[in-house]
């Protein structure tokens, strides 16, 4: 009997363990090296400056008269991005769109404005009572309105509510999109904090992997680091 117990014991240690590792692949903490992003041009060329890699571990994405793209570069399946992110130097209106972050980007070229775009991209926007951030999932040829209200467009919704993402101060973002039984498990974490998990179960859901891209839409100064130490607000 006590040795069945201690098989059944290491059996569960085994799971255990198991099930942890499974889970840390799932753990994508970015490098912010210069070597591993593209910029990609939307409408403009963007002047020297605008982009600046520093120490290996900040990747500084600066206010530009239009908006531009990066992309990473490794395709991902399941993942949930580590980073911290900061921005400074805000020219938003309430219910402008700051910046874009893209999950399973099949056409990174394109942004979710474009008809030929095919990603999950998470939005943040300005909002009277706070920061508001939602999923959109993007389709090729299926236009996709990215509406800042609460009507129309082709929106997996979820808000932070009155929570507000304060300028000029670091905040450590979790985001996900993991396969669930064929379905996709979309998630946000904020300092810890979970605020966004959907699991989309439409038509339209993108089970395959591509590439991770951030947009700086020319609302303000963005500066991402890597997940490694809190850093520092200066």
């Amino acid at each position: 009997m006590k040795k069945a117990l201690m098989i059944l014991l290491s059996l569960l240690l085994v799971c255990m363990s198991m099930q942890t590792a499974f889970a840390a692949d799932y753990d994508v903490r970015l490098n912010m090296k210069e070597s591993d992003w593209e910029y990609i041009k939307v409408y403009h060329d963007v002047e020297d400056g605008t982009i600046e890699f520093r120490g290996g571990d900040t990747m500084i994405l600066k206010k530009f008269f239009g908006s531009y793209i990066m992309k990473y570069e490794k395709e991902f399946t399941d993942a949930k991005f580590r980073f911290f992110i900061k921005y400074d130097n805000l020219s938003a209106e309430p219910n402008d769109n700051v910046f874009d972050i893209y999950l399973r980007d099949h056409v990174p070229e394109k942004g979710c404005w474009d008809i030929e775009d095919h990603s999950y991209a998470l939005r943040f926007c300005t909002h009277p009572e706070g920061t508001k951030a939602f999923f959109t999932t993007n389709n090729e040829g299926y236009p996709n309105q990215f509406t800042r209200n609460d009507k129309g467009g082709y929106i997996i919704k979820d808000f932070l509510g009155k929570r507000s993402i304060e300028p000029g101060r670091f905040y450590e973002f979790v985001i996900g999109a993991v396969n669930e039984n064929g379905n996709v498990r979309l998630t946000l974490t904020i300092d810890g904090e979970l605020m966004i998990n959907i699991l989309d179960t439409s038509e339209t859901r993108i089970t395959a992997g591509a590439y991770f891209c951030i947009a700086n839409l020319a609302k303000a100064d963005l500066t991402i680091k890597m997940a490694d130490k809190t850093p520092r607000t200066t």
